[in-house]
């Protein structure tokens, strides 16, 4: 029998496999499940291919994601500049819209990422043609660059605008330097918003809180303000969104007591620049960051003073910062008093990994009953707390 066996298994070890391509397993997804439309599309598509958009035109067929879809998997095969015409053809009929998620998928589908030449050959296919190119082709093709994540392509592309005399727009423009500033490319995208100026386009609000928050990560606090100040000369007021933007990357690599100043300052404004629960919570973060928790109650105070209730990002926030610097007794304070008041959290928002590491068995019976005070329901929460701090200190006495 032991023989038998052998000899069957050498055989089939005999037998050659067969291996198949990706490319071959698509297209027979292709043939088997493609839709009647995505069919039709494709035939007009492979049929006429000196004249992209006109033989697409002809089709009457709906269109949808679904057949959008499928005709992008069978082109990534072997025809990939056919698929981003095609997807750029869809892009602009009447009765469809893409979603972010669609450019992902699409992006996805043709390996943008991986192949940026296709979306250069498209462009050069659309000059020798002779193709009439809109702004808002451009546009599609500069979110497909998005979506790629690469600002090289996108500024190629932004550049290729003028040989087809499209006039970039300030949207054209913040695609780009979003894309730049991503990369960290903060300079060049400062260069892009000066350029804008020159041929009479003005930043916009996503503009400079794109490049502010660039600035604040990179900590370049005196580019930020700079631009911070540039904006509001050019007629552009800054709102609570770039407010926080700021104080964010002060507690971030500035001192917290600047940060503070800051504050007061938004204190003292009105409307939209006032702050808000963000702003506050972005304040008690770099507080239980930089290991100041207990000076962060002030921030909570100050909050109260306004009438701003905290969130849960807040409570989760200023508790993990206590709880990591061993104040148990003073994060249980706050949260007993203010779950009375908005009770609205839940056991998910505490950060239980790094609320492990403090809490011992001292804290476990105050812990408890704080949780039971509020709107929780959270036994298996309270009983990881409690082995925590048997294993850490042994059983209570």
């Amino acid at each position: 029998m032991s023989i038998s066996v052998s000899i069957i298994g050498c055989s089939c070890s005999l037998i050659p496999q067969k291996t198949f391509d990706r490319s071959f397993i698509r297209f027979l997804l292709f043939s088997t499940y493609s839709s009647v439309a995505a069919e039709k599309f494709l035939a007009h598509l492979q049929k006429d291919q000196a004249n992209v958009e006109k033989a697409l035109n002809t089709v009457k067929a709906k269109l949808d994601s679904r057949s959008i879809t499928q005709v992008l998997e069978r082109c990534a095969i072997d025809k990939p500049q056919l698929g981003v015409r095609f997807f750029i053809w869809a892009a602009l009929h009447r009765s469809h819209r893409y979603t972010s998620y669609m450019y992902s998928k699409a992006c996805k589908l043709l390996d943008v990422e991986q192949r940026p030449q296709i979306i250069i050959d498209v462009i050069d296919e659309y000059r020798d043609e002779g193709s009439v190119v809109s702004v808002k082709m451009f546009k599609v093709v500069l979110n497909l660059c998005r979506a790629a994540k690469d600002a090289n392509l996108g500024l190629w592309v932004l550049r290729k605008m003028k040989e087809f005399n499209c006039r970039p727009d300030t949207v054209s423009y913040n695609v780009v330097i979003r894309l730049l500033v991503e990369k960290a490319q903060l300079d060049e995208a400062m260069d892009l918003m000066r350029e804008m100026g020159l041929i009479d386009l003005y930043p916009d609000m996503i503009t400079y809180v794109s490049i502010l928050k660039g600035f604040c990560d990179a900590g370049r606090l005196e580019d930020a303000f700079g631009l911070f100040k540039a904006m509001k000369g050019h007629g552009c007021m800054p709102n609570a969104v770039v407010y926080s933007t700021l104080l964010d990357g002060i507690c971030q690599h500035g001192s917290l007591e600047m940060a503070l100043e800051f504050l007061g300052g938004m204190e003292k404004e009105n409307g939209e620049c006032k702050p808000n629960v963000v702003t506050y919570t972005t304040m008690i973060n770099g507080f239980a960051e930089k290991g100041r928790a207990v000076e962060a109650l002030r921030v909570l105070d100050r909050m109260d003073d306004v009438g701003i209730k905290p969130n849960r990002v807040t409570f989760a926030a200023m508790l993990d910062g206590l709880c990591k610097e061993g104040h148990v007794e003073e994060a249980c304070k706050p949260e007993n008093l203010l779950l009375n008041s908005y009770g609205n959290l839940k056991a998910s928002d505490f950060r239980v990994v790094q609320l492990e590491a403090s809490l011992g068995r001292l804290c476990v019976t105050s812990v408890s009953r704080t949780i039971e005070c509020g709107q929780f329901s959270a036994p298996n929460f309270i009983l990881k707390i409690y082995l925590c701090g048997q294993a850490a200190f042994g059983p209570p006495r």
